[in-house]
């Protein structure tokens, strides 16, 4: 059989029925117009146990993949087949999330699973609808800015199972959805590749950092300077004209709060210190409010204590706020 490769750099002529990116031969229709079986698993909450079945929950279904270790929850296995009466998994079969959060996607990878609320389950016609296809398109910003006009939802946006019909695919023929979807497969994994890569280099980078910043503080900028013990096992020989201080004698914590939550958002990591979130391409839950979190103000030393044992603090540059989980020290006189 003839291999079908897309050709993503051609300028395709446009059809009038379809979106302007769609090219002829591909087809538009509701999203479950080609689904085998579609499957809302909505209902009561299952009593969780300490080990048994794994339950997937929305938390695991993470930018196109399961991720096992988000959230651990399970079922007792006496409970499984009432659990999945509706159906149980396949793999191949497509998990997409109605909320909380709302349009993450993920293909199955493993049948011995339970599944949770707030995750519906889509089966693909295999002669009409390839998987990983179907997983890319909803992926994509199209698909996601369209789910966005349809969902609802005060506090946490959601979509009901009956409105999935509304929500538009772009098909071409099967032998092309296999060619894209081997094509991003191979395109995504070299950019995870490099993300990897990237991070590897980075915690080189921080640990060099952070031996640097080790040896300028506990031994100053003089190598042969003489040393006398410190008397502080971890910290070891320092200059023998150094003092020793308790922080607690030079810093003064700072507990002031917002009351508006608009003040720049902080974050705080062992690698790149205290810097506005604006400035870093993060993904993570954010508060309905920021009312009640703390201020900061420049020069002030701010400690993420979860990770403080990586050297996850700072000096803030500039005013802002930050978690109200986070300690938050001014310098006093003598620093």
């Amino acid at each position: 059989m003839k291999k079908v490769v897309p050709n993503l750099n051609s300028k395709a002529t446009l059809p009038n029925d379809c979106t302007p990116k769609a090219p002829n031969g591909w087809i538009k229709a509701g999203l479950t117009k080609y689904l085998e079986s579609i499957v809302d698993y909505r209902g009561a909450t299952p009593e969780k146990v300490d080990g048994g079945v794994f339950l997937v929950t929305a938390g695991n279904v993470r930018n196109g993949s399961l991720d096992y270790d988000t959230t651990r929850e399970f079922v007792r296995e006496e409970e499984y087949e009432d659990i999945m009466r509706r159906g149980k998994p396949r793999l191949g079969d497509l998990l997409f999330t109605t909320e909380a959060p709302m349009g993450q996607v993920a293909l199955v990878d493993r049948e011995d699973v339970a599944i949770a609320q707030r995750i519906i389950k889509m089966r693909p016609r295999a002669d009409k609808l390839h998987s990983r296809f179907m997983l890319y398109w909803m992926l994509s910003s199209e698909f996601q800015n369209e789910l966005a006009t349809w969902a609802t939802g005060s506090t946490a946006l959601g979509i009901k199972a009956e409105k999935l019909n509304k929500l538009p695919v772009i098909l071409p023929p099967l032998t092309t959805q296999s060619a894209i979807a081997g094509y991003l497969d191979r395109e995504t994994k070299r950019m995870d590749e490099l993300v990897r890569a990237k991070e590897g280099l980075l915690e080189l980078v921080a640990e060099k950092r952070r031996a640097l910043i080790t040896r300028a503080v506990t031994r100053g900028l003089k190598p042969k300077s003489s040393l006398r013990d410190s008397g502080i096992p971890w910290l070891g020989m320092i200059p023998v004209h150094w003092e020793i201080e308790r922080s607690k004698w030079l810093l003064t914590e700072r507990d002031e709060r917002s009351t508006t939550g608009e003040e720049e958002m902080l974050t705080v990591s062992h690698i790149t210190g205290v810097t506005p979130r604006s400035e870093k391409d993060v993904n993570m839950f954010e508060a309905e409010t920021n009312e009640g979190y703390k201020l900061c103000q420049p020069g002030d030393l701010v400690i993420n204590t979860l990770w403080a044992w990586m050297g996850a603090m700072g000096t803030a540059r500039v005013p802002g706020m930050v978690s109200p989980a986070y300690n938050v020290y001014t310098p006093g006189p003598r620093l």
